[in-house]
């Protein structure tokens, strides 16, 4: 059980470290706005103030749909989150 609930956890850690990056890496160029809470929690919420809410609403979904998939260790774990995440 409590793999069920750290590796999916580490994994997202991994996977945020990495899409945090590289959304930076954007914003740094100059070549467009990469604001990814404001962009996710208003097609939800229609709000920033309120995006941070829809966002760890969507982080336990993504939670719970690896933990539902039992993945058989890390790197499936990190392949599988990376791609949910990417799309």
């Amino acid at each position: 059980m409590l793999r069920l609930i750290l590796m999916p956890i580490f994994a997202g850690f991994i996977a945020t470290g990495g899409m945090t990056t590289f959304l930076w890496a954007i914003n740094k160029s100059g070549w467009t706005n990469a604001d990814m809470v404001r962009a996710i929690g208003g097609i939800f919420t229609k709000s920033y103030k309120n995006a941070l809410g829809a966002g760890l609403i969507i982080a336990a979904a993504y939670l719970h749909m690896l933990s539902v998939l039992n993945l058989s260790n890390l790197y499936g774990e990190i392949l599988v989150g990376g791609s949910i995440g990417f799309f």
